[in-house]
């Protein structure tokens, strides 16, 4: 498994830096797998076994179906190590919430669940079998999917969803609801910090992502920001001695502000704990396990995703996302998957595509409405999307929340809940 992890970050060393740090993913599967990793696993099917229509998304008896049915399929890490950061759930909240209320158009949805394994090969092979039985559009929750978009490519279908992955480049019936964050990104991580009032920074880096590193030592300079300490070479995980060192080291240079690529939550607990003032800017997905870990030590603690969390206030989207997990059964998920509201955002994007489409919703005609997405936000949950623009450029826009008093407090709120590059996204 470790080798499978090695081979992912060497793949696509700059992708979770545009939702989440690539030194998050490990941390997150551990901290979440240890509250529901059996309940976001094994639900609806397993490698081994066909796929099976998801079992949440089959008693629906609302009106929907009136002129026929759709077929989605869902392709999801059900088992392995990505499983508590994957699972369908938030896009059956969706669906089923779609179908109470007359389906699309008087369509019902039904939709598959495959399992992508948390492998390469598996993510392969559940696209080849999804795309065999002709469904309508796919939605893409595996954190492998970059090894399926040559295949996927071919089948002309609408493929949406996390695209924190190589490959989507040059696709353009793959829509990923970040864009091409794989070898993108832009000084709004060190613009983050200054807004929190920091004009000196430290840089904690790991070695594997050294060219993203030297694009925020290029970019820091355009938003006022001095870097007083850079170290590129943490190992991973980042041990209780190393996070320590590493907080006297910041310390010690004066930065008020520091970009961690991993062990955030240990140099922060660090920092408050030496009388340190300086914010911690971890760039990872919202969840409530460092909370559960660390609490009020890591008060000051910054996290940021290019999606809107579930702790945005006044943001009508994010309440009915938070409603809608509850009403059909998977509150649980609904932060303790911090990627979940990214999946329902990704949901809704592509049945707005499908119903701007109109019937009988053939792939042509969705991949069309995709592509001329134009600063869409899913009523804000996702930042001003536009296709086909967005196949070839990232993301620029992050939703942060700063742990204050041991609770996240969302730094943004309302309908546009993001902080954005002044100079957009540049590539590395």
């Amino acid at each position: 498994m470790e080798r499978t992890h090695s081979g992912r970050w060497r793949q696509r060393p700059a992708a979770l830096l545009a939702v989440a740090a690539l030194a998050a993913i490990p941390f997150f599967a551990t901290a979440c797998g240890s509250d529901d990793s059996s309940d976001s696993s094994g639900a609806t099917t397993s490698a081994a076994a066909a796929d099976t229509t998801a079992a949440a998304g089959s008693d629906t008896t609302a009106a929907a179906g009136s002129k026929g049915s759709l077929k989605v399929a869902l392709i999801e890490d059900m088992t392995g190590a990505f499983a508590p950061i994957s699972g369908p759930q938030p896009s059956q909240a969706f669906i089923k919430d779609l179908n109470d209320n007359g389906g699309l158009d008087g369509y019902k949805i039904e939709e598959t669940v495959y399992d992508g394994q948390s492998t390469p090969a598996g993510t392969l092979q559940a696209a080849r079998r999804a795309a065999q039985d002709k469904p309508a559009a796919i939605l893409m929750g595996s954190w492998n999917a970059s090894s399926a978009n040559e295949f996927l490519a071919t089948t002309g279908l609408p493929v949406v969803g996390f695209g924190a992955l190589g490959g989507y480049a040059g696709h353009d019936n793959i829509f990923s609801d970040i864009g091409e964050a794989s070898v993108h990104s832009s000084d709004v991580w060190m613009k983050i910090l200054k807004e929190k009032g920091a004009t000196k920074v430290a840089i904690l880096n790991t070695s594997i992502q050294a060219k993203f590193g030297a694009l925020l030592k290029k970019l820091a300079p355009k938003v006022g920001v001095e870097i007083v300490y850079d170290n590129e070479t943490l190992p991973y995980p980042v041990d209780s001695p190393t996070a320590l060192s590493l907080a006297r080291a910041v310390k010690k240079s004066g930065a008020t502000g520091v970009f961690a690529a991993a062990g955030g939550e240990q140099v922060q607990a660090n920092l408050n704990q030496l009388g340190h003032k300086a914010s911690v800017l971890e760039v990872s997905a919202f969840g409530p396990a460092v909370l559960k870990q660390w609490g009020d030590k890591v008060n000051g603690m910054i996290f940021g995703s290019a999606f809107a969390s579930a702790y945005v206030k006044d943001n009508p989207a994010v309440t009915k996302y938070v409603a809608d997990m509850k009403k059909y059964g998977f509150e649980k998920f609904t932060y303790n998957n911090p990627y979940a509201i990214e999946h329902y955002a990704a949901t809704k994007m592509l049945f707005d595509a499908m119903k701007t489409a109109g019937a009988p919703f053939d792939a042509k005609a969705t991949v069309g409405a995709l592509n001329s997405l134009d600063r869409y936000t899913a009523d804000g949950l996702l930042p001003y999307v536009s296709f086909p623009k967005w196949h070839d450029i990232g993301n620029d826009c992050v939703s942060t929340a700063t742990v204050s008093d041991g609770e996240w407090v969302a730094d943004q709120s309302g309908t546009e809940p993001f902080i954005c590059s002044d100079s957009g996204s540049v590539g590395f």
